[in-house]
């Protein structure tokens, strides 16, 4: 089964709050190319989701959102999704060294 994906609000603004990190430290042509590859790997959540883990916070277990982990160069970035139906809700996309989450900070 093939899954749509769907970017939340937060998840847009956790890409672009990166994107700007990037292209500050590395210049435009490194931010595109993180989030090139950012964007390919989220796409590989359209086959088999529901083989990344629950998140770690046991805050956000009753709202089933998984998690997994993307790296680029030294830096890694976690993502959190949740499954409604055929849809892959990305959450967010966050620094992996940034504080955990609670429930309301899925914005959902």
């Amino acid at each position: 089964m093939t899954f749509a994906l769907a970017l939340a609000r937060l998840a847009h603004t956790d890409i672009d709050a990166q994107f700007t990190f990037v292209k500050k430290r590395s210049g435009r042509t490194s931010a595109e190319r993180w989030r090139e590859a950012l964007f390919k790997r989220l796409s590989t959540l359209q086959s088999n989701p529901e083989v990344w883990p629950l998140a770690d916070e046991p805050a956000l277990a009753d709202a089933k959102v998984r998690m997994f982990l993307f790296r680029r160069w030294r830096y890694v970035y976690r993502v959190l999704f949740r499954l409604s139906g055929q849809e892959v809700q990305i959450l967010r996309v966050r620094s992996a060294f940034q504080d955990s989450l609670g429930p309301d900070d899925l914005g959902a």
